[in-house]
């Protein structure tokens, strides 16, 4: 009996043993898992670090040119001079009663006018920030980064003006052609010369004159300024054997000579930017160049007989033309989106009489006398909406919408509610 007792408690043992056996294993594994848990959690926050600088990066990258220690009190002042205020006033007067396709632009997420009278500053809710009068006789605007020159073009005034404040005003002793600003507030004047065609000043940020050519082959039309600051391009044109053959130089300013010089030949360039470092766009009345500046390489778009009418150009998506086949025949206005690269991504062919065109990202905006039409990223019409108050210039803005510019007045309108017509394009 006790032999037995015994064998019994020793069952016993065993499954108490192996019961607590297996609880250890059970606590080991949650340990275990707890411990994955917790790498896991760590893992989860290491990735979440990571992304969010990469993020913020980005974001430092994007706007690395507004960080300059000169531009970071200008951008600041620009950002917060219509914080308060979000009080919707569209429409919105505006001073003077002419105003230039290139002279209505969005500048750094505000509205800019130069009117024949003013230059006008208002925020997207429709409040006016800055109004300044200004006694140009051909006023003309360009944009950088941070800063905008406003110039008399056959005058000899010009002005330096940020979101918020007149940073500068200057008078120059020769009759101006062409301004440009970088993104560092270097800039250049182009103005008419006594003893060449043409010469060129460039400025430094503290407004002196640090770097001077003179143009004795060409008539030089327009300007153009890399981000940096450090290189200019320039367009010109001349007459040989009876046609208009126009050249683009790249100014070093470390250099006395042209740093690269181009020819365009039976073209008349009045419009240069630069599309990147290495990468310049120059707009003629017969073709659109696309230069490569490393390789030295042009790719040509050619007009094929039609008259470009007026375009919109930005550097991340390339520019959008709007071309007829004649001045004086209404209707059959054709749309044609060209990348940065100089490739058509589509063409469009209307029966409309277009007044100004507008592309944003995926979308393109056409306005009409009396309505304004939209286009997707393949050049398909998706609708239009009505306009009331003759508007004749157009810039798409975020979130399906659109600003106008009439008769002395800006407004906003909605394009998510569209009106479809299959007969639009």
């Amino acid at each position: 009996m006790k032999f037995k007792k015994i064998i019994t408690n020793n069952n016993t043992v065993k499954k108490y043993s192996e019961s607590i056996k297996s609880f250890i294993i059970k606590i080991k594994n949650l340990i275990n898992k707890s411990e994955k848990n917790k790498n896991l959690l760590k893992d989860i926050k290491n990735i979440s670090l990571i992304l969010f600088l990469s993020f913020l990066f980005l974001i430092i990258w994007v706007n690395r040119v507004k960080l300059y220690p000169e531009n970071v009190l200008i951008w600041i002042k620009g950002k917060t001079c219509s914080f308060a205020n979000f009080k919707k006033n569209f429409p919105c007067q505006i001073e003077g009663e002419k105003v230039a396709s290139e002279n209505f632009k969005i500048f750094d997420g505000k509205i800019m006018v130069l009117s024949d009278n003013s230059l006008n500053v208002m925020d997207t809710f429709g409040n006016i920030i800055r109004n300044e009068k200004h006694s140009f006789s051909n006023p003309c605007l360009k944009l950088g980064n941070v800063r905008s020159i406003i110039y008399d073009r056959g005058g000899k005034n010009f002005k330096i003006e940020s979101l918020s404040e007149n940073l500068y005003s200057g008078t120059c002793e020769k009759d101006i052609i062409a301004c440009a600003i970088s993104d560092n507030g270097i800039y250049a004047i182009v103005n008419r010369s006594i003893s060449h065609l043409a010469e060129v000043k460039i400025y430094n940020k503290r407004y002196k004159e640090k770097y001077f050519y003179a143009f004795s082959e060409h008539y030089i039309s327009d300007v153009s300024l890399n981000s940096s600051g450090n290189e200019a391009s320039l367009c010109g044109i001349e007459a040989e054997n009876g046609n208009i053959n126009s050249a683009i130089y790249v100014l070093d300013f470390k250099s006395e000579k042209p740093k690269f010089q181009f020819k365009l030949e039976n073209n008349t360039v009045t419009h240069i930017e630069y599309i990147s470092e290495n990468n310049i766009i120059a707009i003629g009345d017969k073709y659109i160049s696309f230069i490569n500046l490393k390789s030295k390489s042009i790719k040509n778009y050619s007009y094929e007989n039609k008259i470009l009418k007026f375009y919109d150009f930005n550097k991340n998506d390339g520019i959008c033309c709007c071309f007829s086949s004649s001045v004086n025949e209404p209707g059959n206005d054709e749309i044609v989106m060209i990348n940065s690269a100089g490739k058509e991504l589509f063409k469009t062919k209307t029966s409309e009489t277009l007044l100004g065109i507008s592309h944003r990202g995926s979308k393109t905006a056409a306005i009409t006398s009396d309505k304004i039409i939209l286009f997707n990223f393949y050049g398909k019409s998706e609708g239009y909406v009505k306009t009331k108050n003759h508007e004749n210039k157009i810039i798409l803005l975020p979130y399906s919408q659109a600003c106008v510019l009439g008769a002395g007045k800006v407004d906003k309108i909605k394009l998510s509610s569209l009106n479809k017509n299959t007969n639009l394009s």
